[in-house]
C-alpha cells in the first residue's frame, strides 16, 4: 500500500511540473522569429536570390550601370563579317542575286550601327588610330566591291543598291564617331591618302555621303 502512495506521489509531481513548463513561453520559438525577421533576403520563408544585374533595395536615384564596350574588337568583327558578303556581292550574277546580297550587307551595318547609337567609349590615341585603319580598309574594300559589281552588271541597274550602301555606311561612320571621342579627324586624315585606284573607283560607285564625310569631295 505505501509503495502504491509513493508511486502516485510521483506521477502527480512529474505532471505538475509538465503543465508549469507548458506554461512558460517559448523563448527559443520567439527568438527564431526574430532571427528570421531581421534577416535580408528571407522573404516568405524562402531564401533571397539575387542575380548578378540586381542589387537589393535599388532606388530610381542609383546611377545606372555601364557596361565595357570593346569598340576595337567590335570593328574587327565587323570587318569579318561584311569582307565574306563583299566577295559574295562581287559574285552576283544576276540584278536579283545583288539584290539579296546587298539586303545582307545593309543588316550587317545597320546593326552595327545599332549597336554603337548612344554609347560614348573611352579609348587611348592608338586604339583610336587602330579603328580609324580598321574603318578605311571596310571602306576601300566596299567601294573595290561595288565598283566591280557595277561594271559586271552595269551602273543603271545597280545606282540604287549602291546608294543604300553608301546611305548604310555613311550612317555607320556618324555613330562611331559620335561614340568614339576623335575619331573623326583621324578618319579624315587617313582617306585622304588613299591610292588612285581606290579614287578611280569612286568615280565609278558614286558613294557621294561617304566621301563628304571623309572629306574626299576634292579628290572625285
Amino acid at each position: 500500500m505505501r509503495s502504491f502512495n509513493r508511486l502516485l506521489s510521483t506521477l502527480t509531481l512529474i505532471l505538475s511540473l509538465g503543465f508549469i513548463v507548458n506554461a512558460l513561453p517559448s523563448t527559443h520559438h520567439s527568438s527564431l522569429i526574430s532571427y528570421r525577421q531581421s534577416t535580408p533576403d528571407a522573404y516568405d520563408g524562402k531564401t533571397g536570390h539575387y542575380q548578378s544585374n540586381q542589387r537589393p533595395h535599388a532606388s530610381s536615384n542609383d546611377p545606372p550601370v555601364h557596361n565595357e564596350v570593346n569598340i576595337p574588337g567590335q570593328v574587327w568583327v565587323f570587318k569579318g563579317k561584311l569582307d565574306t558578303r563583299l566577295a559574295l556581292l562581287v559574285k552576283s550574277t544576276s540584278i536579283e542575286d545583288a539584290e539579296a546580297r546587298t539586303k545582307d550587307i545593309l543588316s550587317i551595318i545597320e546593326a552595327q550601327s545599332s549597336q554603337l547609337t548612344n554609347l560614348s567609349a573611352n579609348v587611348s590615341a592608338e586604339a583610336r588610330l587602330d579603328i580609324a585603319r580598321v574603318v578605311i580598309n571596310v571602306f576601300i574594300d566596299i567601294i573595290s566591291a561595288c565598283a566591280r559589281l557595277s561594271l559586271k552588271l552595269g551602273a543603271p541597274l545597280v545606282i540604287n543598291l549602291l546608294a543604300d550602301i553608301d546611305s548604310a555606311f555613311s550612317a555607320y561612320l556618324l555613330v562611331l564617331t559620335n561614340c568614339v571621342s576623335g575619331l573623326g579627324p583621324i578618319l579624315t586624315n587617313l582617306a585622304i591618302h588613299i591610292d588612285a585606284g581606290t579614287i578611280a573607283d569612286l568615280h565609278v560607285v558614286g558613294m557621294t555621303q561617304c566621301v563628304k564625310l571623309l572629306g574626299l569631295a576634292g579628290l572625285v
